[in-house]
């Protein structure tokens, strides 16, 4: 009876030290990412994630958006503070390149006083 006793405490222990370990880590991967990054390129990384979801809402016909042929996210550049968001389609309305820079500050919540984001079709 007393060796399932310590069993169990045994498994206790192991519990706990792996909890420590799990939040040591992701603490120190928080701290270094933080440290790490400046706020532009946290910012640039959220446009591009707001870009690529406005991308597949618009070829999925989200909210009244319609493009007769497929749209494909590329990337983007940047210049200062202009952001160029590039897309692949055969032909692109005004209103989904509207969309797809009004979902990307609305989104991600991005300044738009200092980011200016504009979409070029390739």
């Amino acid at each position: 009876m007393n060796l399932f006793g310590k069993k169990g405490q045994l498994s206790l222990e192991f519990s706990a030290i792996l909890l420590v370990m799990i939040l040591l880590s992701t603490m120190s991967i928080y701290h270094f990412l933080d440290n790490n990054l400046s706020e532009k390129e946290r910012t640039l990384d959220k446009i591009g994630v707001g870009a690529e979801t406005a991308v597949s809402l618009i070829n999925s016909k989200y909210n009244g958006t319609y493009n007769k042929y497929p749209v494909s996210y590329l990337g983007m550049k940047t210049n200062g503070e202009n952001i160029t968001i590039y897309v692949y389609a055969k032909q692109l309305s005004n209103q989904s390149k509207d969309f797809i820079v009004d979902y990307t500050y609305n989104s991600q919540k991005i300044n738009r006083s200092k980011y200016y984001i504009t979409v070029e079709v390739q």
